[in-house]
Protein backbone atom coordinates (compact mmCIF):
# COMPACT_ATOMS: atom_id res chain seq x y z
CA UNK A 1 0.00 0.00 0.00
CA UNK A 2 2.78 2.46 0.94
CA UNK A 3 5.96 2.80 -1.05
CA UNK A 4 9.44 3.08 0.42
CA UNK A 5 9.37 6.88 0.06
CA UNK A 6 6.02 7.13 1.83
CA UNK A 7 7.16 4.97 4.74
CA UNK A 8 10.35 6.99 5.10
CA UNK A 9 8.38 10.24 5.06
CA UNK A 10 5.90 8.99 7.66
CA UNK A 11 8.71 7.80 9.94
CA UNK A 12 10.49 11.15 9.62
CA UNK A 13 7.24 12.97 10.33
CA UNK A 14 6.54 10.80 13.37
CA UNK A 15 10.04 11.24 14.82
CA UNK A 16 9.97 14.98 14.18
CA UNK A 17 6.58 15.32 15.85
CA UNK A 18 7.61 13.32 18.90
CA UNK A 19 10.91 15.23 19.15
CA UNK A 20 9.18 18.59 18.80
CA UNK A 21 6.59 17.68 21.42
CA UNK A 22 9.31 16.56 23.84
CA UNK A 23 11.27 19.78 23.25
CA UNK A 24 8.19 21.87 23.96
CA UNK A 25 7.19 19.87 27.04
CA UNK A 26 10.64 19.49 28.63
CA UNK A 27 12.44 22.52 27.19
CA UNK A 28 11.80 24.66 30.26
CA UNK A 29 13.44 22.03 32.46
CA UNK A 30 16.53 21.63 30.30
CA UNK A 31 16.99 25.28 29.22
CA UNK A 32 15.18 27.59 31.67
CA UNK A 33 16.83 30.80 30.41
CA UNK A 34 15.49 30.36 26.88
CA UNK A 35 11.92 29.69 27.98
CA UNK A 36 11.43 32.73 30.22
CA UNK A 37 8.79 35.03 28.72
CA UNK A 38 10.03 38.32 27.31
CA UNK A 39 7.25 40.69 26.22
CA UNK A 40 9.50 42.92 24.12
CA UNK A 41 10.93 39.98 22.19
CA UNK A 42 7.45 38.52 21.68
CA UNK A 43 6.09 41.80 20.34
CA UNK A 44 9.04 42.17 17.98
CA UNK A 45 8.59 38.61 16.70
CA UNK A 46 4.94 39.36 15.91
CA UNK A 47 5.23 42.91 14.61
CA UNK A 48 8.43 42.87 12.51
CA UNK A 49 7.13 40.46 9.85
CA UNK A 50 3.94 42.52 9.55
CA UNK A 51 5.89 45.76 9.18
CA UNK A 52 8.22 44.15 6.63
CA UNK A 53 5.26 42.85 4.60
CA UNK A 54 3.57 46.26 4.62
CA UNK A 55 6.78 47.96 3.48
CA UNK A 56 7.29 45.42 0.69
CA UNK A 57 3.70 45.82 -0.48
CA UNK A 58 3.97 49.62 -0.44
CA UNK A 59 7.21 49.43 -2.39
CA UNK A 60 5.73 47.05 -4.94
CA UNK A 61 2.58 49.11 -5.40
CA UNK A 62 4.51 52.34 -5.92
CA UNK A 63 6.63 50.75 -8.69
CA UNK A 64 3.57 49.74 -10.72
CA UNK A 65 2.44 53.33 -11.32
Amino acid sequence: MFGQDDSSYLLTLLLGSVGGAAAIKYGSILLPDITRPNIVQALLMVSLPVVAAVLLLLNASSKED
